[in-house]
C-alpha cells in the first residue's frame, strides 16, 4: 500500500500563514496583532502543544476550520482589508479560548512532530469528501519526489521546493493544513489510508477509461 506522508515527514513543513503574520503586515503589534488581545487572558495556559488537553486541541481544530480561508486571502487583501481580517482572527481566537502563541505552537508542531499531528488528525472530525481525499492522492503523487531530498537540499533548493508545493496544493485546491491533516490522519488509521488508495486507483481507472476512450 502507498504510503502518505506529510511535509514534515520529508523535512519540510509548508504552513498556513502564521496568525502573527497576518497582524504583523498590517500595522504594529501593540495595535493589530491577535496578540495582544488575548494573551492577557490566557496567559496562564500553556503554549506547549504535547501538554495541551485534547479539549484544547478541539479547540484549535474548530478554529482553524474559520481562520484557515482567512488566511488564504489574505495576501492578495488591500491593507484595509488585512485590518478587517486580522480583527476576525482575534475573534475567533477569542472565541475558542486559544492565544496566536498557542494556535501557532499546535499549527507547528503538527507540521514537525508526526505522533502529535496524528494525535491532532484523530480528534478532527471526518469531514474529508471523495473530492478532497481523491485531489490529496493525485497531489501526493507530485509532492512526494520533491520532499524525499530535503532532508539534505540547500536553503535555496527547500524556497524552490516550498514554492512547488504550494502551486501543486493550488492546482488541486488544497491548503497545506488540509493535506498534511488527511496525510497524518492516513498515517494513524489504517483504515482511512486504505480508503484514500481505493479512491485513487477509482480515479486512476477512471483516467485510464477516458484516455482509451479517445
Amino acid at each position: 500500500m502507498r504510503t502518505w506522508r506529510t511535509f514534515a515527514a520529508a523535512g519540510v513543513s509548508v504552513a498556513a500563514l502564521s496568525i502573527a503574520a497576518c497582524a504583523g503586515t498590517t500595522s504594529t503589534a501593540s495595535n493589530t496583532t491577535a496578540s495582544t488581545s488575548t494573551a492577557s487572558a490566557t496567559q496562564t495556559q500553556p503554549t506547549d502543544p504535547a501538554s495541551m488537553t485534547d479539549e484544547q486541541l478541539r479547540s484549535y481544530v474548530v478554529a482553524r476550520e474559520a481562520i484557515t480561508p482567512l488566511q488564504e486571502s489574505f495576501a492578495t487583501q488591500t491593507p484595509e482589508q488585512r485590518t478587517q481580517t486580522t480583527a476576525q482572527i482575534t475573534q475567533i481566537l477569542q472565541s475558542h479560548g486559544l492565544t496566536p502563541q498557542q494556535y501557532n505552537a499546535i499549527s507547528s508542531h503538527a507540521a514537525q512532530d508526526t505522533t502529535f499531528g496524528a494525535r491532532l488528525a484523530a480528534l478532527t472530525p471526518d469531514t474529508f469528501a471523495d473530492a478532497n481525499l481523491r485531489a490529496f492522492a493525485q497531489a501526493s503523487v507530485e509532492i512526494d519526489p520533491i520532499t524525499r531530498d530535503l532532508g539534505t537540499a540547500t536553503p535555496e533548493q527547500q524556497a524552490q521546493a516550498t514554492t512547488q508545493i504550494r502551486e501543486i496544493l493550488e492546482r488541486n485546491n488544497l491548503d497545506s493544513t488540509t493535506y498534511n491533516a488527511i496525510a497524518a490522519r492516513a498515517q494513524a488509521e489504517p483504515a482511512f489510508a486504505q480508503r484514500i488508495q481505493t479512491i485513487y486507483r477509482e480515479a486512476q481507472a477512471q483516467d485510464d477509461s477516458n484516455g482509451s476512450g479517445e
